[in-house]
């Protein structure tokens, strides 16, 4: 499911012609994080798509001109860290208490690791994560993000560490 507000917003900080013209995926491994996160950016002044999954992501990456990308991850299973394989094995829990569609639970962070082993262009996009834990930022920093930033975040942080990102 990719998820689509495209309707990008004016802001009242000066900063919104800017935002305007700048389109944020935001990749979470749980939907209404996803969601509520496309809201927010799209209120902040950006446009803004969402993702689920490393698939769906890379397929927005390659038809869309993403400026940015968002990487927003829940948290790791109690005793810690997540071990690559228990990263593709581990799947979210469906709204209705059933497993939802394979998924892997750390998908933002496989989605850096994909970005930043691929090829040009999407190489090259600027990665915003949000984290859980230290454990998660440690992740995050070696896999290459630019920036990361620890939850609880407020949109206004994030819109900031946004507009440094993408700034021409």
């Amino acid at each position: 499911m990719v998820l689509r507000a495209r309707q990008a917003q004016a802001g009242d900080d000066g900063s919104s012609a800017h935002r305007a013209e700048r389109t944020i995926l935001v990749v979470a491994d749980d939907p209404d994080a996803c969601e509520v996160l496309v809201r927010l950016l799209v209120h902040a002044g950006f446009r803004a798509d969402g993702a689920l999954d490393v698939a769906e992501a890379m397929s927005v990456l390659t038809q869309a001109d993403a400026d940015a990308v968002v990487l927003h991850t829940t948290g790791a299973p109690a005793g810690g860290r997540l071990a690559p394989q228990q990263a593709d094995e581990a799947r979210p829990l469906s709204a209705h208490g059933g497993t939802a569609e394979p998924r892997p639970r750390s998908a933002p962070l496989a989605l850096l690791r994909a970005l930043r082993e691929g090829s040009a262009p999407a190489a090259s996009v600027p990665v915003v994560a949000v984290v859980a834990d230290a454990d998660q930022a440690e992740v995050a920093q070696e896999g290459g993000a630019d920036r990361v930033l620890r939850q609880p975040v407020h949109v206004d942080d994030l819109a900031a560490e946004l507009d440094a990102a993408t700034r021409p």
